[in-house]
């Protein structure tokens, strides 16, 4: 071999450099008994989907993103819940609505515990005193209707015998119902 072919043949072997291999797709074990692959299918397709595609918001007008949990996280800050259409969709309509119940009862529009006069800026940081503070226990429809019927300031009563009575400071029975 002349020098000339060496010097061609060691430039074409430094020019044809090995091209890198393309990194395998992660794989979920599928060498399962038949039974348990079939009905394992639809899971590993799932989980093999989101290996290569990332989490699925599974609602058309969501806003925010899934976590590697599966839950769903709005862009509202609301804490994490469950990636189903149904729950974004409840989830967008209690919290996203002005004319829903839940936006009017957390409206803040004042009133005073009768119980204990503390003032709670909301009906829904008003129920969670009574419960937590008070011990109520039941429905808060009557409550609620009283709330709508008084001003922002005026103290709510709340029924006795829905109160635990521990949790009644000594003294305080003359706006109680």
């Amino acid at each position: 071999m002349s020098s000339s072919q060496s010097q061609s043949q060691s430039q074409s072997q430094s020019q044809s450099q090995p091209q890198p291999q393309p990194q395998p797709q992660p794989q979920i074990a599928t060498n399962l008994p038949a039974g348990v692959s079939q009905s394992l299918s639809p899971l590993i397709h799932l989980l093999t989907s989101l290996l290569q595609n990332g989490p699925r918001i599974d609602h058309p007008r969501a806003r925010g993103y899934v976590d590697v949990e599966g839950k769903f996280h709005c862009v509202c800050g609301a804490r994490p819940f469950t990636n189903t259409k149904r729950s974004i969709t409840s989830h967008i309509s209690k919290m996203h609505s002005t004319t829903s119940t839940y936006a009017l009862k957390d409206a803040t529009d004042p009133r005073v515990c009768g119980i204990c006069d503390q003032t709670c800026a909301s009906f829904n940081r008003f129920a969670y005193h009574i419960f937590r503070s008070h011990g109520f226990r039941g429905s808060t429809a009557e409550i609620w209707a009283d709330w709508r019927e008084t001003n922002q300031g005026d103290e709510i009563d709340v029924p006795a015998h829905q109160l635990h009575p521990d949790l009644i400071p000594a003294g305080r029975t003359r706006t109680i119902r």
